[in-house]
């Protein structure tokens, strides 16, 4: 929905871990989540044309448009690769039930509501098995407003032409799964 006065649709994907007791893993080994944050941050520009598909769904990534619904008291858009605790204005927002520790997952806030969800899991998963394999911890937890001027945090693409032209690199990790895939 591309609209100025409110921020667009968007696709949330809740990601959690359980094991064949359904204990769930992020909470039992919190490096866990962290490493599947860390992947999805990593890989966010070079899957977000599979997440943002059309030029329309790129106004959800623009700082001036967030900061004037931020001031109006509306919700906003993840802008740049940043994760928090139960924070909506990054593109991952991780959440703990103390209450009930089962229920701990990361939000991944990214996609816009025109994504292909198959596609976009999928390159998700991929992000997700990256991170989990590269065991790193990158991504410090923002605190506050994501987009605040404090914060000097890598943008997340907000043009569909420059996100044409990062998925066509040679070196992204997520063409290359894709490619893999269908040859």
């Amino acid at each position: 929905m591309p609209n100025h006065h409110d921020c667009g649709s968007a696709m949330q994907f809740n990601i959690s871990l359980h094991d064949i007791n359904d204990e769930n893993l992020f909470s039992k080994h919190s490096p866990l989540i962290n490493f599947c944050a860390n992947g999805l941050l990593d890989l966010t520009n070079s899957m977000l044309l599979i997440l943002s598909p059309n030029s329309d769904d790129y106004l959800r990534y623009n700082l001036q448009i967030n900061i004037n619904l931020f001031n109006k008291s509306k919700y906003t858009s993840p802008i740049n690769l940043s994760l928090g605790n139960d924070n909506r204005t990054c593109a991952i927002r991780l959440t703990n039930s103390i209450a009930n520790p089962n229920l701990k997952r990361l939000e991944y806030r990214v996609a816009s509501a025109n994504c292909e969800e198959f596609l976009a899991l999928s390159a998700i998963i991929f992000a997700l098995e990256y991170g989990l394999a590269k065991q790193q911890n990158n991504y410090s937890i923002i605190y506050g407003n994501a987009f605040d001027d404090c914060y000097k945090i890598e943008k997340i693409i907000d043009d569909l032409k420059t996100s044409q032209q990062f998925f066509a690199k040679e070196d992204n990790l997520i063409r290359k799964r894709f490619l893999e895939i269908i040859q």
